[in-house]
């Protein structure tokens, strides 16, 4: 699968790093944090299925997922990459770790454990869903049909960002009916064979204000990844990169240069 992706580096720039982003979310969301890095590593930043300019697909769990990142890294020549992955990005990145270990010579995981989350993301979906795109005039009609399902200003702006206009015209540039199809598949974790691991590097970055890796979780997750740390970013929530940036650079600059 040809996933849309960008790449960032220098004649500085080392060995590479891998980005794939969260639901709803596209590659762009990580342009800060691959500028930075690109001083010393050759950065890439994929948009995942069903998100942003890559494919849309009916059937995308975190196996077919893993398995489109794979093609994309054989076929980039990007084996021994280190792939960080954030939420849903994450789950991902922890089963293209253990299918193809050949492929991640490191791995980080944004805020996200390899545990099943209640959270009701379908009700997101039908928001969108609910906004009626042949009525819009402007993204701030768009934002006014989404505060009744949507209270947080800034939850509906990261949602809007997928909200793209073509001439008069505005369409969602995510596959909402994909995703809700999959929806019950993206909150849980796959099953994986029994003895399935990733037994090379791997860091768990979660962020203090966020329940998505609790105390509890820990033992799963070294259960899949046995060398896994786990280091926590203050006065961050869910989306670590956006609400403590330096702090996160400098934990990927430090598990990079180890």
């Amino acid at each position: 699968m040809d996933l849309n992706h960008q790449c960032f580096e220098t004649e500085t720039s080392g060995n590479t790093l891998v980005i794939l982003h969260g639901l709803f979310g596209s590659a762009r969301n990580w342009n800060g944090l691959a500028r930075r890095l690109s001083d010393a590593h050759k950065v890439i930043v994929v948009d995942m299925p069903n998100h942003g300019g890559s494919p849309w697909l009916d059937h995308a769990d975190y196996v077919t997922m893993a398995d489109a990142v794979a093609v994309f890294m054989d076929t980039e020549g990007l084996a021994g990459a280190t792939v960080l992955g954030h939420s849903m990005g994450g789950k991902a990145a922890m089963v293209l770790s253990m299918a193809r270990p050949d492929l991640v010579a490191g791995l980080i995981v944004a805020d996200i454990a390899p545990v099943h989350y209640a959270h009701r993301n379908d009700l997101y979906i039908e928001a969108m869903e609910a906004v009626d795109l042949t009525s819009l005039k402007t993204r701030s009609d768009a934002d006014a049909q989404l505060a009744p399902y949507v209270e947080d200003a800034g939850l509906r702006g990261f949602f809007l960002l997928n909200l793209v206009q073509e001439g008069e015209a505005f369409h969602w540039r995510i596959n909402l009916a994909g995703l809700k199809q999959m929806m019950p598949a993206l909150q849980s974790f796959p099953h994986m064979a029994d003895g399935s691991l990733y037994d090379g590097p791997a860091l768990f970055l979660g962020g203090e204000r966020s329940s998505f890796i609790l105390p509890k979780h820990l033992t799963v997750i070294r259960s899949y990844f046995p060398y896994a740390r786990h280091k926590e970013i203050r006065g961050a929530g869910h989306w670590i990169h956006t609400d403590q940036p330096m702090a996160v650079d400098a934990a990927v600059r430090e598990f990079l240069s180890a």
